[in-house]
């Protein structure tokens, strides 16, 4: 939910929270989360197999008026895997996480690009 809408419902009840106060609240749970992240895309990178999707997003760059194109992508275990998680990352480019995933992958293993769809 965008912090603007959070921001209201505080406000009608009497509680001025700022977005800017909203925003760093997220930012500090980010960078106390990351360890987890880490050691969650680290389990990830370890599975036999590891579906990876990306999703191509519109990215502003200060002091640029056009956006570029990003990506954010998602690492998943498959149905099968004791571990059932998602990991998503973010990239200015194609190359970051696919290289790294691939990289890491130990001998035997394999990735590959899915996409994973929910019943509607």
């Amino acid at each position: 939910m965008p912090l603007y809408c959070q921001e209201q419902p505080f406000a009608r009840a009497g509680v001025a929270l700022p977005r800017s106060t909203l925003a760093e609240w997220i930012s500090i749970c980010g960078v106390r989360l990351q360890p987890l992240i880490d050691a969650l895309r680290d389990l990830l990178l370890s599975e036999p197999a590891l579906p990876v999707d990306e999703a191509p997003v519109p990215m502003l760059v200060p002091g640029k008026k056009k956006a570029h194109r990003a990506y954010l992508w998602a690492y998943a275990t498959t149905p099968y895997a004791e571990l059932k998680a998602v990991v998503y990352d973010f990239s200015e480019g194609r190359g970051g996480p696919r290289s790294r995933a691939s990289a890491a992958a130990p001998p035997g293993t394999y990735r590959f690009s899915a996409c994973i769809c929910g019943a509607s």
